[in-house]
Protein backbone atom coordinates (compact mmCIF):
# COMPACT_ATOMS: atom_id res chain seq x y z
CA UNK A 1 0.00 0.00 0.00
CA UNK A 2 1.35 3.25 -1.14
CA UNK A 3 -0.18 7.16 -0.71
CA UNK A 4 0.89 9.37 -2.89
CA UNK A 5 0.72 13.39 -2.50
CA UNK A 6 0.88 15.65 -5.81
CA UNK A 7 2.52 18.82 -5.36
CA UNK A 8 2.84 22.02 -7.43
CA UNK A 9 5.76 23.90 -7.80
CA UNK A 10 6.13 27.27 -8.99
CA UNK A 11 2.77 28.01 -7.95
CA UNK A 12 0.33 26.79 -10.29
CA UNK A 13 -3.58 25.96 -9.66
CA UNK A 14 -3.39 22.16 -9.07
CA UNK A 15 -5.45 20.73 -12.11
CA UNK A 16 -7.53 17.32 -11.82
CA UNK A 17 -5.68 15.39 -14.12
CA UNK A 18 -1.90 16.83 -14.72
CA UNK A 19 -0.84 17.51 -18.13
CA UNK A 20 2.62 15.09 -19.96
CA UNK A 21 4.25 18.93 -20.28
CA UNK A 22 3.51 19.89 -16.71
CA UNK A 23 5.27 16.32 -15.41
CA UNK A 24 7.91 16.27 -17.97
CA UNK A 25 9.04 19.98 -16.81
CA UNK A 26 9.06 19.40 -13.25
CA UNK A 27 5.84 20.80 -12.06
CA UNK A 28 4.57 18.08 -10.69
CA UNK A 29 6.05 15.18 -8.82
CA UNK A 30 4.89 12.69 -6.22
CA UNK A 31 6.29 12.23 -2.80
CA UNK A 32 5.20 8.72 -1.64
CA UNK A 33 5.02 9.22 2.15
CA UNK A 34 4.14 5.64 3.19
CA UNK A 35 6.06 2.39 1.29
CA UNK A 36 4.97 -0.94 2.10
CA UNK A 37 7.65 -1.69 4.46
CA UNK A 38 7.13 1.59 6.40
CA UNK A 39 4.00 0.07 6.94
CA UNK A 40 5.48 -3.99 7.42
CA UNK A 41 8.00 -1.96 10.15
CA UNK A 42 4.88 0.12 11.61
CA UNK A 43 2.62 -3.68 12.20
CA UNK A 44 6.15 -5.55 13.39
CA UNK A 45 6.02 -2.88 16.21
CA UNK A 46 2.63 -2.65 17.21
CA UNK A 47 2.66 -6.79 17.10
CA UNK A 48 5.92 -6.41 19.56
CA UNK A 49 4.40 -4.08 22.11
CA UNK A 50 1.15 -5.50 22.31
CA UNK A 51 0.26 -8.94 23.50
CA UNK A 52 -0.55 -11.31 20.95
CA UNK A 53 -4.11 -12.88 22.21
CA UNK A 54 -6.19 -9.43 22.19
CA UNK A 55 -8.09 -10.88 25.39
CA UNK A 56 -5.40 -9.94 27.53
CA UNK A 57 -5.31 -6.40 26.18
CA UNK A 58 -4.88 -3.83 28.83
CA UNK A 59 -6.60 -0.17 28.24
CA UNK A 60 -3.28 1.02 27.18
CA UNK A 61 -3.44 -2.01 24.80
CA UNK A 62 -6.37 -1.35 23.35
CA UNK A 63 -5.04 2.90 22.68
CA UNK A 64 -2.21 1.75 21.18
CA UNK A 65 -3.98 -0.76 18.37
CA UNK A 66 -6.57 2.18 17.81
CA UNK A 67 -3.66 4.77 17.57
CA UNK A 68 -1.99 1.76 15.12
CA UNK A 69 -4.92 0.45 12.60
CA UNK A 70 -6.41 4.02 12.09
CA UNK A 71 -2.72 5.52 11.17
CA UNK A 72 -2.10 2.32 9.02
CA UNK A 73 -5.62 2.41 6.90
CA UNK A 74 -5.21 6.70 7.09
CA UNK A 75 -8.55 6.45 8.82
CA UNK A 76 -10.14 9.85 10.87
CA UNK A 77 -8.50 10.35 14.03
CA UNK A 78 -10.94 7.62 16.42
CA UNK A 79 -11.05 9.20 20.14
CA UNK A 80 -9.52 6.59 23.11
CA UNK A 81 -11.72 7.89 25.07
CA UNK A 82 -14.70 6.02 23.01
CA UNK A 83 -12.89 2.93 23.68
CA UNK A 84 -12.44 3.12 27.58
CA UNK A 85 -11.94 -0.38 27.81
CA UNK A 86 -9.77 -3.79 27.76
CA UNK A 87 -9.30 -6.31 25.38
CA UNK A 88 -11.70 -8.56 27.00
CA UNK A 89 -14.61 -5.74 27.00
CA UNK A 90 -13.72 -5.42 22.91
CA UNK A 91 -14.83 -9.41 22.29
CA UNK A 92 -18.08 -8.41 23.38
CA UNK A 93 -18.68 -5.57 20.92
CA UNK A 94 -20.94 -6.22 17.80
CA UNK A 95 -20.18 -4.42 15.08
CA UNK A 96 -22.66 -1.88 15.33
CA UNK A 97 -21.00 -0.59 18.39
CA UNK A 98 -17.85 -0.05 16.68
CA UNK A 99 -19.58 1.54 14.28
CA UNK A 100 -21.62 3.53 16.50
CA UNK A 101 -18.26 4.86 18.75
CA UNK A 102 -16.04 5.41 15.11
CA UNK A 103 -18.47 6.20 12.07
CA UNK A 104 -16.04 6.42 9.44
CA UNK A 105 -13.87 3.12 10.17
CA UNK A 106 -15.50 1.47 12.70
CA UNK A 107 -16.44 -2.05 9.99
CA UNK A 108 -12.09 -1.74 9.73
CA UNK A 109 -11.75 -1.67 13.39
CA UNK A 110 -14.08 -4.53 14.10
CA UNK A 111 -12.75 -6.70 11.15
CA UNK A 112 -9.25 -5.99 12.70
CA UNK A 113 -9.65 -6.71 15.91
CA UNK A 114 -11.82 -9.93 14.58
CA UNK A 115 -8.65 -11.14 12.50
CA UNK A 116 -6.41 -10.74 15.59
CA UNK A 117 -8.78 -12.51 17.52
CA UNK A 118 -9.04 -15.55 15.19
CA UNK A 119 -5.39 -15.87 14.97
CA UNK A 120 -4.96 -15.73 18.95
CA UNK A 121 -7.62 -18.39 19.24
CA UNK A 122 -6.95 -20.99 16.01
CA UNK A 123 -3.30 -20.12 15.59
Amino acid sequence: MRSEVLVMMGGGRRSPKPSEDMVGSGWLYHVHDLSLKTLRDREHAVRSTLPHDPRTWSREDVHRWLHHVSEAHQLPRVFPERFLMNGKALCLMTLDMFVQRVPLGGKLLYKDFQLRLCNAMYA
